[in-house]
């Protein structure tokens, strides 16, 4: 075959494949892999769900992230240390007594990067 008619059927053979998968053109190929490469900011959290008796206590929370992330809110009857950090850390969850019958639960929320958000939702038994 003559080099034109190779890369003709090259071309040929390159637009079937891609229409075969959904694209129309290399284009298209390229778009799909800058739109739904890795993840460049990320924030994870586990457990991302903690329990305590009436009593309180306290319980470890692993944050795994690439970027700055900081605590954006923190139910009242608990505590947690660090609230601010780099990358991945484990932070201590303190609650305090629940002196009331009524058990309680609320969400810590963390914010990281670009306002990538975890959460940890903390419940406790009453009385």
């Amino acid at each position: 075959m003559k080099k034109e008619k190779l890369y003709h059927f090259y071309d040929m053979i390159l637009s079937r494949c891609l229409a075969i998968l959904g694209f129309s053109s290399c284009a298209g190929l390229i778009s799909c892999q800058m739109e739904y490469g890795p993840p460049t900011d990320y924030l994870e959290v586990y457990p991302d769900k903690v329990y305590f008796p009436a009593e309180g206590g306290s319980v470890s929370v692993s944050i795994h992230s690439e970027s700055n992330w900081h605590m954006t809110s923190v139910p009242f009857f608990a505590n947690a240390t660090p609230t601010k950090g780099n990358g991945s850390k484990i932070i201590t969850i303190v609650a305090t007594e629940n002196k009331e019958s009524p058990s309680r639960s609320g969400i810590m929320e963390i914010t990281g990067g670009e306002n990538v958000t975890a959460t940890v939702t903390i419940y406790q038994e009453g009385q």
